[in-house]
């Protein structure tokens, strides 16, 4: 037998008729996916007639699966709340040895001395976030960091409906990624995965021609900015996201001819929220939060941040933050998901899905296109509305049963568990409130 000779190929009508075979009976249509949030309609098995594959390779146009990627390795992120300082930085320095490389910080008092902050942190190894959108806190920060502001590091949460020209004039001379997407908070509210893209393509573009007539190149201008996303718990459809999203924000880009390469580049965040987390049955969160974080590892997220699951508690346990650190690590370090690129490429279930997700975004993206952006009112209350559609089409679903949480809606945990959630945060732009299912299935 000829060692280098490929499989044979099988055509769609004989693939057919083996699961026919194999269902003894059975309905082809139980194997479709009908999904009416996420609005995806397909059949779970496809060929090469069916769907074809891009075979897109790092840095390479539409660059959907990555940029210059010499492995697929993310950084492990920690959330940091400034309420003292010297606390801060303690926490800081503490989770750095237990692993993190990425730390977000969110101050919570109006003045921070940030030299006590920062003491003994190498931040030339690693990233940072500051959930900071106000000229003048900014400006704190970056005279306290130094020149280390321009590697690329370091960067910020500031928002055009938010803004001023006193950012715009920070970036003139020398830029960095001062203004973020936060598609997070819509995901946080429920949206579905489409809308989610669509917001950031849209919110994106919009951020592109604020700076643009600023002044700056388009070259310049996608180098300030950087994108938020959530992941949920549908694997397949959270993994392939991230490359529709890239594909399709290297298109926008395109049109504006830019002059460098590392233009179309998007630096992408994910952050794993409380959407389906449970306080009740504590333990299934730390199912959730895995194939969560593996799904984002699947998508070649450049930094990962997963939340404690007991964030918004009325009782934190440091279990939960270790674990959300452990988590990240052992799916690097012990399962080597950093090492392989496109983990699902060659797929054809995963390029279909591709299809109809990219297929949707863009015609979400144009939509909020055709009504302003998103710094137009009218889009904003477009965009609240859809998403709180879709946010009650899930609360539905999980009380009807068609949808289950483990621990939330069935099989719940016998024990009491004395904690409660706390009131979680409003979405800056959209004014979304996020959405617990657990909240939602005890009323």
């Amino acid at each position: 037998m000829n060692q280098t000779a490929p499989f044979p190929k099988t055509d769609l009508h004989t693939w057919v008729e083996q699961l026919k075979k194999d269902l003894k009976g059975g309905s082809l249509e139980q194997l479709d996916v009908i999904d009416s949030v996420e609005e995806l309609n397909l059949h779970s098995y496809q060929n090469e007639e069916t769907v074809s594959l891009s075979h897109t390779a790092p840095n390479s146009f539409p660059y959907s699966i990555g940029f210059s990627r010499a492995d697929n390795a993310w950084t492990n992120g920690v959330y940091i709340e400034i309420e003292d300082e010297k606390d801060a930085n303690e926490k800081a320095l503490k989770w750095l040895m237990a692993g993190a490389n990425y730390l977000v910080f969110e101050p919570k008092k109006e003045a921070v001395t940030w030299e006590i902050v920062f003491k003994s942190i190498g931040f030339e190894h690693i990233r940072t976030h500051f959930v900071i959108n106000e000229a003048s806190k900014i400006k704190e920060v970056v005279t306290a960091l130094g020149d280390i502001v321009y590697s690329g590091k370091i960067s910020f949460g500031a928002s055009i409906l938010h803004s001023s020209n006193d950012l715009v004039e920070l970036l003139t001379e020398r830029q960095f990624p001062l203004f973020v997407v936060n598609a997070f908070e819509l995901h946080a509210a429920g949206s579905a995965t489409f809308q989610e893209l669509g917001f950031a393509l849209n919110c994106g573009h919009e951020h592109l021609l604020f700076l643009m007539n600023g002044g700056l190149s388009i070259d310049q201008a996608a180098a300030c900015i950087h994108f938020h996303f959530g992941v949920g718990s549908q694997y397949i459809l959270e993994s392939t996201k991230f490359n529709v999203f890239r594909q399709l924000w290297s298109k926008i880009i395109s049109a504006y001819k830019p002059q460098h390469t590392c233009t179309y580049r998007a630096e992408i965040s994910a952050w794993l929220g409380h959407m389906n987390k449970s306080l009740k049955d504590p333990y299934t969160n730390f199912l959730r939060q895995t194939t969560e974080a593996m799904s984002a590892a699947n998508g070649g997220v450049s930094n990962l941040l997963v939340l404690p699951y007991d964030f918004y508690s009325t009782e934190k346990k440091e279990l939960a933050q270790r674990m959300a650190i452990n988590i990240s690590l052992i799916l690097s370090s012990e399962s080597h998901l950093d090492k392989v690129i496109d983990p699902l490429g060659g797929s054809y279930v995963v390029a279909a899905i591709e299809k109809q997700l990219a297929e949707n975004t863009w015609k979400m993206f144009l939509e909020l296109e055709s009504k302003g952006g998103v710094c137009a009112e009218v889009c904003r209350s477009f965009l609240v509305e859809v998403v709180k559609q879709k946010g009650m089409e899930r609360i539905s679903r999980l009380k009807s049963g068609e949808h289950v949480l483990i621990g939330i809606n069935k099989y719940p945990n016998p024990e009491s568990v004395n904690s409660n959630w706390t009131e979680l945060p409003t979405a800056s732009i959209s004014g979304l409130n996020a959405l617990i299912l657990e909240k939602e299935i005890e009323k």
